[in-house]
């Protein structure tokens, strides 16, 4: 799934995976902004997943 939510700056992206792992699947949340008028500038990311489970 992904989400967007228009904001002041741009547009919050919350999308998430899932890594294959020896010890099992690992999912992640993380979260981009993105430009306002141009949705292709990614203007910051989180440097680490706000959620992460084993």
């Amino acid at each position: 799934m992904i989400a967007f939510k228009k904001q002041e700056l741009g547009w919050l992206l919350i999308y998430h995976g899932v890594k294959d792992t020896i010890k099992g699947y690992v999912y992640c949340t993380c979260a981009s902004l993105l430009g306002l008028h141009d949705s292709k500038k990614e203007i910051e990311r989180l440097p680490i997943p706000y959620l992460k489970l084993n």
